[in-house]
């Protein structure tokens, strides 16, 4: 499971450095909870995931206080590019 939010939160981080002009991805926060869920609703065993990432990341202002920057969707090319890391 951890590579699959790692690849997402690096796909994140790497967009927010090329839209916001920050100097790091290191800067990027990025919030996300992911949970397994063990069964269906018929009881049967079903392990899956699921993941719920924000569409944009915080970055920490020269305050101290993190301000939130939506990213927007990302392309078709972008979406494909998470699933060959993650892979």
């Amino acid at each position: 499971m951890s590579a699959f939010t790692g690849a997402v939160s690096r796909s994140l981080r790497r967009r927010a450095k090329a839209q916001l002009g920050l100097p790091s991805v290191e800067d990027a926060h990025v919030g996300a909870v992911t949970f397994i869920q063990r069964s269906d609703s018929a009881l049967r065993l079903n392990v899956h995931a699921h993941s719920l990432f924000l569409d944009g990341v915080y970055v920490r202002a020269p305050s101290g206080a993190l301000a939130f920057h939506a990213l927007g969707a990302p392309t078709f090319e972008k979406v494909e590019q998470v699933g060959v890391v993650a892979e």
